[in-house]
């Protein structure tokens, strides 16, 4: 079995066009940006607009 942080290097998610259908980013990718939401829904003390200001 290959440890799942060989899938994830920096290099692979820096050329990634999309999110894999198979393997450990397919589930990490979207659950990553949920989390991160709801954190910031639930603890964080600034906007979404403040964290992601659009340009």
């Amino acid at each position: 079995m290959i440890p799942a942080s060989s899938y994830s290097t920096p290099s692979l998610v820096a050329t990634a066009e999309s999110s894999p259908s198979f393997g450990p980013l397919s589930a990490i990718v979207p659950g990553a940006i949920d989390s991160l939401l709801l954190a910031l829904e639930d603890y964080g003390t600034l906007s979404f607009s403040e964290v992601i200001p659009s340009h």
